[in-house]
């Protein structure tokens, strides 16, 4: 008979009479360290020392599976620079890798959203309008998206300080003849 192996994991025998490599260890929990060991049994039963190996599992990879932003509408003035804060929320709350990268749909020069969800306008003309924004995952898959909706600033006519008077109004009174009669104003 040939010699065979016990396999231990965390110091308790898994498995005996294994004959051939490889010796697996299946069932480990993720993100965990264990200690797994192999000893040889001879043909008379003898078990040898258990060698042994400290082994630590990769924590498991949860994916993102949605990027909400918001605000998910946002209101600004256009032809004047200014800013608005957006966030993003990536959930599960327990992802592997919750990075956010951020971005002006259609680009236009003067609107930027940096990486930390501050989107930014300069006092250039062009920006009216309505500008989507995304978060995206690091895998390219899960979009979040948020509308940032720019107006024309609107520029009051100053009001005249001295409001000119008209230089002549005409008057109609009824005469004997039915003539006009035109009175002067002081205006200028």
């Amino acid at each position: 008979m040939a010699d065979t192996f016990n396999s231990y994991l965390d110091g308790v025998k898994k498995d005996t009479g294994l004959t051939k490599p490889p010796y697996k260890f299946a069932g480990l929990a993720s993100g965990k360290e264990f200690t797994l060991g192999i000893s040889r049994v001879d043909e008379k039963g003898k078990e040898s020392t258990v060698t042994t190996i400290k082994y630590s599992t990769k924590p498991a990879i949860v994916a993102v599976e949605s990027i909400t932003i918001a605000p998910k509408n946002a209101t600004g003035t256009s032809l004047e620079a200014g800013e608005k804060q957006f966030t993003a929320t990536v959930l599960p709350a327990n992802a592997t890798d919750k990075t956010v990268t951020w971005a002006v749909t259609t680009p236009k020069a003067g609107l930027s959203i940096d990486n930390k969800g501050l989107a930014k306008w300069t006092n250039v003309a062009g920006l009216a309008g309505a500008h989507e924004l995304t978060g995206t995952d690091k895998s390219g898959k899960i979009v979040g998206k948020a509308t940032l909706t720019l107006t024309d600033k609107v520029v009051e006519p100053e009001p005249d300080p001295k409001p000119k008077a008209p230089k002549s109004v005409e008057v109609t009174f009824p005469t004997h003849e039915g003539a006009n009669l035109e009175i002067e104003s002081g205006g200028e």
